[in-house]
């Protein structure tokens, strides 16, 4: 590739991962504002009982994510718009930032969706069968993901659509289609139990009616993810693999949400498991989030 060809290029992808960069930015500030509010409930109420401090420790996690991700975000702008110089070099390091962008994408996502089969699992603890199809879809969520970003790593393939990515991105929609379809049942289940408790529990059905179609918008998004890499691996258009990143960053910014809003529902003693169980807040709060 000549160099007229390179900045050519360099001037058609930048585009690309500037749009990307603004949209993380966006959804970042978003999680943070969030990040805040869990902070602050946090030093009101104080951090008590396994589940809220594995809560608190997988937020952890996901803000390092979430940073490592914003980095690469910013610093693969930052060497796109040194390349167009007439003075740049090539950059060393450029192909090991490459090699490792795919992986707090990765952990965002898994954790999120480990989050979402913990909490079905919470609530489905008299059914093995409907716990057996989560392990399973989940032990495929982790291998097919795992696969991904080895691929990613050693062929170089993380700017280039490949078969694992939507192989991948469909054992994460099925692990979140079948868990939040679980929470609903259990949900519509007791909802009917409930109709002569319509003042007691009418807050309390809202959140989980929210919770549901939470889960139900993401696995909208998540379908939306699967077809457009698909019709990326067929195809070379550049519009798709703007709305593959873009989409991306939705799905790596709702990820880290989640346990943010498990966190806040459980702080405000408004648990899935006050409605099912009848119990206190402080062993619903364990029943649902701490399956035996």
């Amino acid at each position: 590739m000549t160099n007229e060809e390179s900045k050519h290029f360099r001037g058609s992808t930048i585009f690309e991962t500037l749009s990307g960069c603004i949209l993380a930015c966006v959804l970042f500030g978003g999680y943070f504002l969030a990040l805040l509010v869990a902070i602050y409930i946090s030093f009101e109420k104080g951090v008590s009982g396994r589940p809220q401090k594995i809560l608190w420790k997988l937020m952890v996690l996901l803000l390092i994510c979430n940073i490592w991700n914003l980095g690469q975000k910013i610093t693969y702008v930052i060497l796109d718009v040194w390349m167009l110089s007439d003075a740049a070099v090539l950059y060393s390091g450029e192909k090991v930032l490459a090699r490792q962008a795919s992986i707090p994408f990765a952990i965002n996502v898994l954790v999120g969706d480990g989050i979402v089969v913990w909490r079905a699992w919470g609530i489905w603890t008299e059914s093995r069968m409907a716990k057996l199809i989560l392990v399973i879809l989940m032990i495929g969520n982790i291998g097919t993901n795992i696969a991904d970003v080895i691929i990613d790593i050693t062929h170089d393939a993380f700017n280039r659509a490949i078969v694992m990515d939507y192989v991948w991105s469909t054992f994460s929609l099925a692990v979140n289609f079948f868990a939040t379809l679980l929470i609903a049942l259990k949900a519509w289940y007791y909802r009917r139990t409930l109709r002569s408790c319509e003042t007691k529990h009418n807050h309390l059905r809202k959140i989980l009616i929210l919770l549901v179609e939470s889960g139900l918008v993401y696995c909208i998004i998540q379908i939306t993810f699967v077809l457009i890499q698909i019709f990326t691996v067929r195809s070379e258009l550049r519009t798709l693999r703007i709305l593959t990143i873009g989409i991306s960053q939705i799905i790596n910014g709702t990820a880290v949400l989640y346990p943010l809003a498990i966190f806040l529902v459980v702080n405000l003693d408004q648990s899935l498991a006050d409605i099912i169980h009848g119990k206190s807040s402080a062993s619903a709060t364990l029943t649902t989030l701490a399956p035996d």
